[in-house]
């Protein structure tokens, strides 16, 4: 018997899908709050020593979202064909990679290519797309709840990492810093997911939210539309909502990128400045959880107009 399988069998009122609530968790942490929310922590120190613009450094951020951005299909594909363990296990060697290559380059162009060909797949294999696929295979009648502590963790993982990265960089130097992490990716989240992580329920012997045979909860009436491509391009929904949502995320990244060099340029340390970004995390941590709460009694068209107008 697995350990998952023990844990399940043990597990007397907590239904062991919240363990693997626990385990995306930390898998997201790593993947956003070591590459999104802490990026700006490296552009002054990597601009220096390789001689680059500030506009020059901070197109790594851009190769590291395309490198997200183009591997999604790929990734989510994997998804639906092998193990979500084998895909987060896969995804966390391959940016542990990418930090390491990232550590040992001279060149910016090896930065820029293990930016975009392995430290952007790998997050995007071990952050919010896969959790969201396994979260939503073990909860029905809870998946909000579920789906709402799992999006906290890209937040937690900016208030929790960047603190101590800026400290290892003071320490340590960028290059330790950035070798340091990739290997604590590489191992914990391999090890976490591995030991925790199982596609469905019925792998370890429970039912959807840990219901008893027979007595799940009907599926939700969007879950019996069968969407293809075609259908998915052809909606006007999905396009409003990915160019709003999408120039959103492309304000708030510039902000973050550039948040921690501007404050150094104005004579604010590393240690300070990063305490700006872990109080950007924390205080996006509460939004989610107060707009997701609103969520459920408002029109959501209004309350992303009021999201942006905050950004704004």
């Amino acid at each position: 018997m697995s350990i998952a399988q023990q844990m399940a069998a043990r597990s007397q009122g907590v239904f062991y899908g919240w363990w693997i609530v626990a385990a995306v968790f930390v898998c997201e942490m790593f993947a956003i709050g070591s590459t999104s929310y802490a990026f700006g922590l490296f552009v002054i120190p990597v601009g220096e020593e390789l001689g680059l613009s500030r506009a020059d450094a901070n197109t790594g951020l851009i190769l590291l979202l395309a490198g997200m951005g183009a591997s999604a299909p790929l990734t989510g594909s994997l998804l639906d064909k092998v193990p979500v363990r084998a895909v987060l296990v896969g995804g966390a060697l391959t940016m542990g990679v990418g930090f390491v290559v990232l550590a040992l380059a001279h060149s910016p162009w090896v930065m820029g290519a293990s930016m975009l060909l392995l430290v952007g797949p790998g997050a995007g294999a071990i952050g919010p797309l896969s959790a969201t696929t396994v979260v939503t295979r073990w909860f029905n009648q809870s998946r909000g709840k579920a789906m709402g502590l799992t999006a906290v963790a890209t937040s937690v993982g900016g208030s929790v990492l960047v603190p101590i990265m800026a400290f290892n960089l003071s320490l340590l130097g960028w290059r330790s810093t950035l070798l340091l992490q990739g290997l604590l990716i590489a191992t914990v989240v391999s090890v976490i997911a591995w030991i925790f992580i199982r596609d469905r329920p019925a792998d370890v012997g429970l039912q959807t939210d840990g219901c008893i045979e027979g007595d799940e909860q009907p599926l939700r009436e969007s879950e019996n539309v069968s969407w293809t491509l075609g259908t998915l391009f052809k909606c006007r929904d999905f396009w409003c909502i990915t160019v709003a949502v999408g120039l959103t995320f492309a304000v708030s990244q510039a902000i973050l990128a550039s948040l921690i060099p501007y404050a150094r340029d104005i004579d604010i340390g590393v240690g300070q400045a990063s305490f700006l970004v872990s109080v950007l995390a924390l205080s996006s941590i509460a939004g989610k959880l107060a707009f997701g709460t609103i969520a459920d009694r408002v029109d959501k068209r209004w309350l992303l107009l009021v999201i942006i107008l905050f950004i704004i």
